[in-house]
């Protein structure tokens, strides 16, 4: 999953003081339990973009059950946290 920070009026927020594990929580869970994440991106890019990356190794999981997704931010303001999710297969 790839969250990312944006401002009421859709331009991506700039943040450069932070990295983004203190600007973006991500938190997976199936049956009320916290799943492990694999996050190997704790950092803003050089243009200060706000974003994180989050893996969840498939064998942490029960795929016949749903995964409850949660992103939230500390920051202040009128933003929107946007999310996308990947589902990557390896050969």
């Amino acid at each position: 999953m790839q969250p990312e920070i944006l401002t009421a009026h859709g331009a991506v927020h700039r943040q450069t003081e932070k990295k983004w594990n203190e600007l973006i929580r991500i938190i997976v869970k199936q049956d009320d339990k916290e799943i492990s994440l694999k996050k190997e991106y704790d950092k803003n890019d050089m243009d200060g973009l706000s974003w994180g990356v989050a893996e969840v190794k498939q064998q942490a999981f029960d795929h016949t059950k749903p995964l409850v997704i949660t992103c939230s931010t500390e920051e202040k303001g009128a933003l929107t946290l946007k999310a996308i999710v990947y589902a990557v297969k390896y050969e």
